[in-house]
């Protein structure tokens, strides 16, 4: 069927806005909480359409307006969905998961109604036009079992998904009830795809991050015990946070090693000395022993693989 206009707050009295929208949008999807801005005239379009099993909305205007789901609301819904939000114009923000992302035209996301959301459209800039795709919670659950790395996240070729329900909901108006749920079928596919591309991408995101953390922590600590001659991977892991054995696995991903990262780090901090001119004084044993290196002739052997010259010549270049 084609979008029908379902809620329009601009046939209502002023002072019986408020109430006609929350009763109305609780109706249509469930329970939720509703607060416009102090000194915003609420005026909002609704128009729905029926996609075999999926619901097509198209909310217009609506500044000013936060819509939440809270647990309390939850509970009453008795609807469980995946809302794909296509912004077609303005602005909103949408937080889940703990995830914040903030659309502009063109972009997209993803609610999961079985846990607690905001949505928040500006007091400024152009009016609001949202399509949003309702898509019940089974036949995407597969790809929601985290939804911290899908929800309310910006999603890469959202839109293509939004324009594509949009074009099936006129191109099936008035046809049988098969040609509709093949057209969901293909809809639900597309989004399944670009869904797992997602996950996929911010996964390996989450878990780079997660990885550099003790990486960074060890390098600090390293960082701060350079002049010490004891200085070893133990210590180092110990500051880390975690074993030897994971600390060695987490550097061999970078093609690095804990005894390399501290050889690099003494002769940066070398090699800065033999240029600053407050080290000037220093003789080459005092500038290794400071870097951690108790044997001068080690030192020097390091250095020139490094650099390619000896200590004294980086000192007095030609």
């Amino acid at each position: 069927m084609a979008l029908q206009t379902v809620i329009d707050t601009d046939i209502v009295a002023l002072r019986d806005r408020s109430a006609y929208y929350r009763d109305e949008t609780r109706a249509l999807f469930g329970s939720c909480d509703l607060r416009v801005d102090a000194g915003q005239l609420l005026s909002s379009r609704i128009e729905v359409a029926a996609l075999a099993d999926l619901t097509i909305t198209r909310c217009t205007r609506a500044t000013g307006l936060s819509v939440y789901r809270t647990p309390s609301n939850i509970r009453l819904c008795e609807r469980e969905v995946v809302d794909l939000l296509w912004v077609r114009a303005g602005q909103c923000t949408v937080i889940q998961a703990g995830n914040e992302a903030r659309l502009g035209p063109g972009d997209a996301a993803l609610l999961v109604s079985t846990r607690p959301y905001e949505i928040h459209k500006p007091l400024r800039g152009a009016e609001m036009d949202i399509l949003e795709v309702s898509i019940p919670l089974a036949r995407l659950q597969h790809v929601l079992d985290r939804p911290e790395l899908l929800s309310a996240r910006r999603l890469s070729n959202g839109a293509m998904v939004g324009m594509m329900a949009e074009s099936l909901v006129r191109s099936t108006s008035g046809a049988p009830d098969e040609v509709a749920a093949q057209a969901a079928d293909s809809l639900i596919l597309a989004l399944d795809v670009i869904a797992h591309e997602m996950i996929r991408s911010t996964a390996d995101t989450i878990h780079g991050a997660a990885a550099l953390q003790p990486l960074m922590r060890a390098k600090a600590h390293a960082l701060s015990r350079l002049g010490d001659f004891d200085l070893d991977r133990d210590e180092i892991a110990r500051a880390a946070g975690m074993s030897v054995r994971h600390l060695n696995r987490l550097f061999g991903r970078t093609g690095d090693s804990v005894t390399q990262l501290v050889r690099t780090l003494r002769l940066e901090r070398a090699a800065e000395m033999l240029t600053d001119p407050a080290c000037e004084g220093l003789t080459i044993q005092e500038v290794a022993a400071r870097c951690g290196y108790a044997d001068q002739s080690q030192f020097c052997r390091h250095f020139k693989r490094q650099y390619g010259r000896t200590a004294t010549s980086y000192r007095r270049p030609a």
